[in-house]
Parts: structure tokens; C-alpha cells; sequence
């Protein structure tokens, strides 16, 4: 077999190690060597993905990755990694790329090989939009314990919550807060212009959509939603989270505003 090698050190909750991986790469059912530059360098995987059909394999101490281009034409790389897969113990990791980095974790390898063989039938699909929301009525058992209590009080964790002022005329919106704690902060930081915040775009449109019947019922909202936005390094990957939106103060303009919560999470949306 041929393969690359990488020692990475990774931080774990009770201390750090170092976590042993090796990388393999399978192009036509079979490990190969990746593709290389002219000057013999291994080419960065995100010009690899975008350039051929290989599957990428990461063999880790106590789990696996498979990750992988989904409309690449690469079936009888991912059947070899299938069979492979079965001689390993789970979790597993799958990456694959559709409009955007998707990212599963399965605990064993047989849902791993059961989701995988569910991509290939799909991979002809392209997804054309990018983002997906879906309102969700706020049972007991679909909300977090943190998105529970603000729900049942009506009030948000200045820290954890980010303000837009709501502009219902011409239905605009505008991110005036970014909370140090929230679900944008940890990604993009606290500025105001990231990508999340910024107006205009699809994510924007379709996202801030709910705003305008909150300020109207003066109700809070809940919802899941999917969507691809583009990282701090310019990948861009699909993130899923759960949302909690409710009226807020009138802001300094006397515009009406809404305060948003967003926790990381499984979401019923399904589009693969």
C-alpha cells in the first residue's frame, strides 16, 4: 500500500496527546500515491478534491475519516473503502462535498457503510440552494436546556445572543450586537461584518425572514437551519443549528429589533 503520514497533535477533554494519523488516498478502488505538483510537492487536499475523484482516508487512534467529493465519479474507490471499513472499529467520519463541506459523525462502522452507500444513489443531486430553515414547534424534547429556559422566560444571555435592528417597510435587517458567547462569535469572532452578518446575500434573505413576523406577532420563534457559509479561511462548510428568535428592544433609532440564540445541532432538515 502506498500512503502519506502526518503526526498531528490534538487537545482532549482529561488532557493532551499526540494523535497518531496516517493518510490514505484511493483513486479507482485502489490506494495510490496523491497527486503531486510539478516540483514533486503533494498538492493541498482542497485542489485535490476540486481537481480529481480520489477518496481521502485518515486513519486516527480511535477513529476514522473518510472524506470525499460526492459528485466526483468515484463509486469503486468508495466500495473498496466500504469493505475496508468493515475490518475497523467505528466512530467514523464522513466529509464529503456538495455546494459545501458536510460533516457526519457515526458511531459504528455499519451506519457509516449504510450512509455512504445512501450518497452514492444521491450523488447525481446538486444542490441549488444553500440554505434551509424549517419552523419547528418547541416541544419539550426538541429544545436544549439552554434554549428551553430563554423560551419559557422570553429573555436571552446578552452574551450568548445577537441583536439585528428589523427594518419592516423595506424589509431589511441589520446585525447591531454580536454576543461573546454566541454560536457567530465562535466561528467568525465579534465583528459585525463577517459573513453571517453581512446583508444581501442568499443566507441573509432567507434567514432573516422569520424577524419580520416576530416583530409583528411581538411572539418568539423557533427553528432549525442549514446552511453553507463560508468559514474565516474561505471554506465552505455546511453548519446546522438550532434557533431561538424573540421580540427585543427598540433600538437607539427607534427601529424594533429581535435577539437570536443559536446552539450547533442535529437539525429535521434532510436534503441528502
Amino acid at each position: 500500500m502506498v500512503f502519506t503520514y502526518n503526526q498531528t497533535s490534538a487537545n482532549f477533554v482529561g488532557g493532551g496527546y499526540n494523535d497518531m494519523k496516517i493518510d490514505f488516498w484511493v483513486d479507482n478502488g485502489c490506494v495510490k500515491s496523491p497527486p503531486t505538483s510539478d516540483d514533486g510537492r503533494q498538492l493541498p487536499d482542497r485542489l485535490i478534491f476540486q481537481n480529481t475523484s480520489f477518496v481521502k482516508v485518515e486513519l486516527h487512534d480511535n477513529y476514522t475519516v473518510v472524506k470525499w467529493t460526492l459528485f466526483a465519479g468515484n463509486w469503486a474507490s468508495l466500495f473498496y473503502v466500504m469493505r475496508w471499513l468493515q475490518d475497523l472499529n467505528g466512530p467514523v467520519v464522513l466529509q464529503f462535498f456538495n455546494s459545501g463541506w458536510f460533516r457526519e459523525k457515526h458511531g459504528s462502522t455499519e451506519k457509516a457503510i449504510g450512509r455512504i452507500e445512501m450518497l452514492i444513489a444521491n450523488c447525481d443531486i446538486r444542490l441549488s440552494a444553500r440554505t434551509y430553515i424549517q419552523p419547528v414547534n418547541p416541544t419539550l424534547g426538541t429544545l436544549s436546556p439552554r434554549l428551553r429556559k430563554a423560551w419559557d422566560t422570553g429573555r436571552l444571555s446578552e452574551e450568548q445572543a445577537v441583536v439585528c435592528e428589523v427594518d419592516r417597510g423595506f424589509e431589511r435587517s441589520k446585525v447591531t450586537y454580536v454576543g461573546p458567547e454566541s454560536a457567530i462569535a465562535k466561528v467568525w469572532g465579534l465583528s459585525p461584518v463577517s459573513y453571517p452578518c453581512q446583508n444581501g446575500h442568499s443566507y441573509d434573505r432567507v434567514v432573516s425572514q422569520p424577524y419580520f413576523d416576530v416583530v409583528k406577532r411581538n411572539r418568539p420563534h423557533h427553528d432549525h437551519v442549514l446552511a453553507a457559509m463560508a468559514q474565516p479561511d474561505g471554506e465552505v462548510t455546511w453548519f446546522s443549528y438550532q434557533r431561538l428568535i424573540v421580540p427585543g428592544k427598540m433600538s437607539a433609532s427607534g427601529m424594533p429589533t429581535v435577539e437570536i440564540m443559536s446552539e450547533p445541532a442535529p437539525v429535521e432538515i434532510s436534503v441528502l
